[in-house]
């Protein structure tokens, strides 16, 4: 079990062995099942249906979120915000660090224009860097 007690015809000998496996093992439960909650504790992501893009990839965590759903609304970080709240927010959000990205999640099912108006938004707002999030597409297509 734990290790041997016997010691195999020796007198008075401990335990010669212990088994480390099972602890080995639970520590690596413990670590998966971490970074499983991190992962879905770091999202602050709105739920849209992102379109798929053969060259998407994840984007940088630091970067600002901002969604728009199926129905157009505007999310920054998670929070619903109308269009000038937003241009303010990120105005304020670039005043202290002019490096940051926004990183604008988009429904594919939204009408164009609508995301057109957004980056004016952002481009008004001071934003040079920002990046469209995608879902990566699958190799069958």
């Amino acid at each position: 079990m734990a290790g041997d007690v016997g010691g195999g015809g020796r007198k008075g000998g401990g335990i010669v062995a212990v088994n480390i496996i099972p602890l080995v093992d639970i520590m690596l439960v413990l670590l998966i099942i971490f970074m499983v909650t991190a992962t879905v504790q770091s999202s602050k992501n709105v739920p849209v249906q992102m379109p798929k893009a053969a060259s998407g990839v994840g984007g940088p965590s630091t970067a600002i979120q901002l969604s728009l759903d199926r129905a157009g609304v505007l999310s920054l970080d998670g929070k619903v915000v109308d269009a000038e709240n937003a241009q303010r927010m990120l105005r304020e959000t670039m005043r202290g660090d002019s490096t940051i990205q926004v990183l604008i999640s988009a429904d594919e099912a939204l009408n164009y224009a609508r995301v057109v108006e957004v980056l004016d938004l952002i481009r008004a707002a001071g934003v040079g860097r920002y990046a469209l999030k995608v879902r990566a597409a699958s190799a069958g297509g």
